[in-house]
């Protein structure tokens, strides 16, 4: 049974992430800018595939182009998971989202739902 919030989407596209360089103390990272890999969105978050461990709690920026805008956002690392081969799966709540965000976000996913198979409701 899905307890979600919101619905999300399976999504394929860049994502740029920006740790805070003052975390640097609390955790290593050889990178300011990380490129990640979305693998699903709703208007309340996004799960990733990246190839660097950020441990839960911290604050990121997220800069993503969907439907030829440019979204930035900020993000909470909710989870954090190895997935094998390297690589880590995170988990990212969105907080102080304006409503243009919000509406590109929105739209993305019901101009790619409409693409996607019907799903199958069992009554």
């Amino acid at each position: 049974m899905e307890t979600r919030r919101a619905k999300r989407f399976s999504a394929s596209f860049k994502v740029k992430l920006r740790v805070d360089p003052s975390l640097s103390e609390r955790f290593k990272i050889r990178k300011e800018e990380i490129d990640a890999e979305a693998l699903d969105i709703s208007v309340l978050g996004m799960g990733l595939s990246c190839s660097f461990f950020i441990p839960k709690g911290v604050i990121v920026d997220l800069k993503f182009d969907i439907n030829k805008k440019t979204v930035e956002v900020k993000g909470e690392i909710k989870s954090a998971v190895s997935g094998g081969r390297g690589l880590t799966r995170l988990g990212i709540q969105f907080f102080d989202m304006d409503k243009s965000k919000l509406e590109v976000i929105e739209n993305f996913i019901k101009e790619n739902e409409r693409r996607s198979e019907p799903r199958l409701e069992l009554s």
